[in-house]
């Protein structure tokens, strides 16, 4: 199993399976530990799990996760209750999941994190309550997504700057995007996966980001 997966990975697992998830109904939720299990239920499919491991991965299956213990609190707040949507949080690794009169995140950075809050963003239920320079994540505290300024976001200058570092463009990239798509963006531009970032040419660069872009 991956580490984590990158804001793109989690974009497009997203887009892949939003049909499946949207309209589909909370049924039980169950967890140990880190591992949460959502049972879900959608007529024209039936009934799945939503698998997330934190801070890892999610996933779903048919099958579900054994020796689980049963989440009260989540099942009291979301049980019958239907997905309205699902999306990412631009540039975040956090998937957000919409119904009628609550949200659910879910962090994938970090120790990674569930938290549940109203429509005013007033917190429900967290797994970790945690304190950071710039949000505090605890009971009935407002959620807030972390300050920090999308990669694609920032000016030319900033990028560059960030390409300016002594490892390898192929590992650097993985980093932001996901082995999957770095190794396929090099090959497309026909750039040395092992040339070091440093040493990249701007036009080199600015190919990249454009192919970065592309990918959203």
């Amino acid at each position: 199993m991956k580490d984590y997966l990158t804001y793109f990975e989690l974009a497009h697992w997203i887009n892949e399976n939003k049909d499946l998830i949207i309209e589909s109904f909370v049924k039980n939720v169950k967890f140990k530990e880190k591992k949460f299990d959502f049972k879900l239920y959608k007529k024209q499919f039936g009934t799945f799990h939503l698998i997330i491991v934190l801070p890892k991965i999610i996933f779903w299956d048919k099958q579900g996760l054994k020796d689980l213990y049963l989440h009260e609190k989540l099942k009291k707040e979301l049980e019958n209750k239907k997905i309205l949507n699902v999306s990412s949080i631009k540039g975040e690794r956090i998937l957000k999941i919409e119904f009628e009169d609550l949200f659910l995140f879910i962090e994938l950075f970090h120790n990674g994190n569930l938290i549940l809050t109203d429509k005013n963003f007033k917190i429900l239920y967290c797994l970790e309550e945690v304190e950071f320079k710039d949000r505090k994540i605890k009971l009935n505290e407002t959620y807030f997504f972390p300050p920090k300024k999308y990669f694609l976001d920032l000016s030319f200058f900033e990028i560059f700057e960030k390409f300016n570092v002594d490892i390898e463009v192929e590992k650097f990239l993985a980093s932001l995007i996901g082995a999957d798509y770095a190794s396929f963006i090099l090959n497309k531009l026909g750039i040395e996966k092992n040339i070091k970032c440093k040493d990249l040419k701007q036009n080199e660069i600015d190919k990249i980001i454009n192919e970065i872009k592309d990918l959203e």
